[in-house]
């Protein structure tokens, strides 16, 4: 990217707000793209004609809108490598606690105003510093201490669940089903071993048409986290399978002999070559 012609005058760097009237843009129905495609995104931004025609312009002389109005291969790299920053600039912002009326102008500065190789090495090495205080699951993970250990009886058991994506900016409202919901086998499996009492989850190809040009994407999942006890753990994916222990999970035993359970976790997948920012999700499943 930084190879290319400088179109945008500050290395190919849009603002944050220019970022937006391209995802604007590929939500558009060819119709809308056709007609009135800039007048309706200046709408939805709060901003004049004027500001996005002359933004579109130069997208379209750098190779990233085409005579259509839609987003070219490149202008889909582009974007998505921007709203990915995006999202890793809000995620260290929340680790250092800033306030959440600071926010958006915090990554505003950060996105518009820092170098990327400096801004990239701030957020690789706030990364690497959440990894360190994060524990592998699978091998050494302690044994579940699930209040069900003596009620259920060895062996397996099909379990049904759904995972469902979180309100931005919250732990308890769930927005309809998260993409990730696609990215798994159904149905799940609860085991009952010595170890105690675990989710296992199937990873399977997740395939979604894209919001931007309306492409199939194909990829998978890369990561999958939950919080237990205070502390982090990542999940590790070992032959396609995924494990939750029962205990890090809030369920219940209902009257009728029905358990159900939820867990908030956080996911990544990968599109290709393209790494999608992490999402949070509600993983509810019941027995």
């Amino acid at each position: 990217m930084g190879a290319r012609r400088d179109y945008f005058n500050r290395m190919n760097k849009p603002t944050v707000l220019q970022i937006h009237y391209l995802e604007e843009l590929g939500g558009l129905d060819s119709k809308q793209r056709k007609r009135g495609a800039v007048s309706i995104v200046a709408e939805r931004c709060g901003v004049n004609h004027a500001a996005v025609s002359r933004f579109f312009k130069r997208c379209h002389e750098a190779g990233y809108i085409d005579d259509r109005n839609r987003l070219t291969e490149d202008g889909e790299e582009w974007l998505t490598y921007y709203t990915g920053m995006i999202e890793r600039v809000r995620r260290y912002l929340k680790d250092t606690k800033i306030p959440e009326d600071a926010m958006e102008r915090s990554v505003c500065a950060m996105v518009e105003d820092m170098d990327d190789f400096v801004l990239n090495e701030i957020l690789d090495n706030n990364s690497r510093m959440q990894k360190r205080i994060m524990r592998t699951t699978y091998q050494e993970i302690p044994r579940s201490k699930s209040p069900l250990n003596g009620l259920i009886d060895r062996g397996t058991y099909q379990v049904g669940f759904r995972v469902l994506k979180l309100a931005r900016g919250s732990s308890q409202v769930v927005n309809g089903l998260s993409m990730a919901d696609a990215g798994f086998e159904k149905p799940a499996i609860l085991k009952v071993n010595n170890r105690g009492i675990f989710v296992e989850l199937t990873v399977k190809e997740l395939v979604a048409k894209s919001r931007i040009n309306g492409f199939m994407m194909h990829g998978h999942l890369t990561s999958l986290k939950y919080e237990r006890d205070g502390e982090l753990f990542s999940a590790q994916i070992r032959r396609g399978k995924v494990l939750i222990p029962l205990d890090a999970c809030e369920h219940e035993i209902r009257e009728n002999g029905a358990v159900t359970g939820m867990i908030a976790v956080t996911l990544a997948c990968s599109v290709g070559r393209i790494h999608m920012p992490e999402s949070a999700a509600m993983l509810v499943f019941w027995l």
